[in-house]
């Protein structure tokens, strides 16, 4: 039993200490033609006349003129106005304040343009020759009318909430990126998220505000890989229901039923999954969740087993696993799961039965690379 202390604390610190190394991934762009109604900001638009338009070809050809940092943040700056500042407040502390709210805004503009010009001077003293590597990070300079067509998927999607479309602004700039691909990822993304809260209510009670709630609790959901997407990610929902198959409209909901039905998640843990993972129920059922949930539950036990014939209490555990830790069904069982839990067999010299008391107390573990944090250097 000391032993087995020994092992959980040690095991708990390497996870709380890799906890901190995990880094976002951001999804390819694609081209996209969604242009919307661009109401309010138009008016602003007017503003910027006084400046000479660019054709299509000054466009490629004078990147830095065509994406005027100042001139971007004056249109997001005027269109959201900040709601926290009083109008009795003096006029700096007005503009500090405004200042840092799009901070990272700001920030993130003037590297894409630092991005955009080093690659636009390493392709133009580059030999003919030579093949230069693919790089999806840009996609040209950002333009007033890429601006006028993320603002505009912003306000079809969040109507009558303009500080939430600020706040995604501010906290997920790349967005802003984003505008070769808004038909091809941010709608199907939407339209996923959507069929999963339904009519959900979030914390103000309101039926449906979950979606609102969940993007406002984390913005990056709009660009996380993979949701909204079937297969290999290059076909979306709605393509696929425009040619009749509704297979991947239900993985969600065969997911959720697999979870509730047969692993023993509450109604509750069903909301708090949704509310914390949503890309989980975007996963292959035969393919991802239920074989991670097997191999789990042979851990807990010890051998394998069939789901129908699980110990209440194990079931119970193996219940509050998931809800608690539903990256783990987001891993491959052979290359991930299973490598890390025989790294913990060999190197702990740990018995099944020890396995299982392990990971039943501190699961997380096994999300853990072995060679870059379990393995000693």
């Amino acid at each position: 039993m000391t032993k087995i202390l020994v092992v959980t604390l040690h095991l708990w610190l390497l996870s709380t200490a890799a906890a901190t190394s995990k880094s976002s991934f951001s999804p390819p762009l694609r081209s996209s033609s969604f242009v919307a109604p661009f109401a309010r900001p138009a008016r602003l638009l007017s503003d910027l006349a006084v400046h000479p338009t660019l054709s299509e070809s000054d466009e490629v050809t004078t990147p830095q003129q065509s994406m005027d940092v100042r001139e971007l943040m004056h249109l997001l700056e005027e269109t959201y106005p900040s709601s926290h500042t009083a109008p009795s407040d003096a006029n700096k502390k007005g503009n500090k304040h405004k200042r840092q709210q799009w901070a990272r805004t700001r920030n993130y503009l003037y590297q894409y343009r630092a991005n955009l010009s080093r690659s636009t001077t390493t392709s133009s003293t580059e030999p003919p020759t030579k093949k230069r590597k693919r790089t999806t990070r840009n996609r040209g300079p950002l333009t007033i009318t890429h601006l006028q067509q993320i603002i505009s998927f912003l306000e079809t999607t969040f109507p009558n909430h303009p500080e939430l479309q600020a706040h995604i602004l501010q906290s997920t700039p790349r967005i802003l990126s984003k505008h070769h691909s808004i038909e091809s990822r941010l709608l199907p993304t939407v339209e996923f998220l959507k069929e999963l809260y339904g009519d959900m209510a979030g914390s103000d009670g309101k039926e449906g505000s979950m979606f609102f709630e969940a993007i406002q609790r984390n913005s990056n959901l709009l660009l996380v890989q993979g949701v909204g997407y079937v297969g290999d990610g290059t076909t979306t929902r709605t393509e696929e229901n425009k040619r009749g198959d509704h297979s991947t409209s239900s993985a969600a909901v065969k997911v959720e039923e697999y979870l509730e039905n047969v692993v023993g998640i509450s109604s509750q843990g069903i909301a708090k999954l949704k509310k914390n993972q949503p890309t989980l129920f975007q996963l292959s059922l035969g393919n991802k969740v239920q074989p991670a949930v097997e191999y789990l539950l042979s851990l807990l036990l010890g051998c394998n087993s069939s789901m129908n014939s699980i110990p209440p209490k194990q079931k119970k555990l193996l219940a509050k696993i998931v809800t608690n830790h539903p990256n783990l069904l987001q891993l491959d069982v052979d290359s991930n799961l299973r490598s890390t839990a025989q790294f913990l067999r060999d190197y702990c010299d740990l018995t099944d039965s020890e396995l299982a008391t392990v990971v039943g107390s501190n699961p997380s573990i096994l999300g853990l690379a072995v060679d870059g944090n379990l393995r000693p250097k």
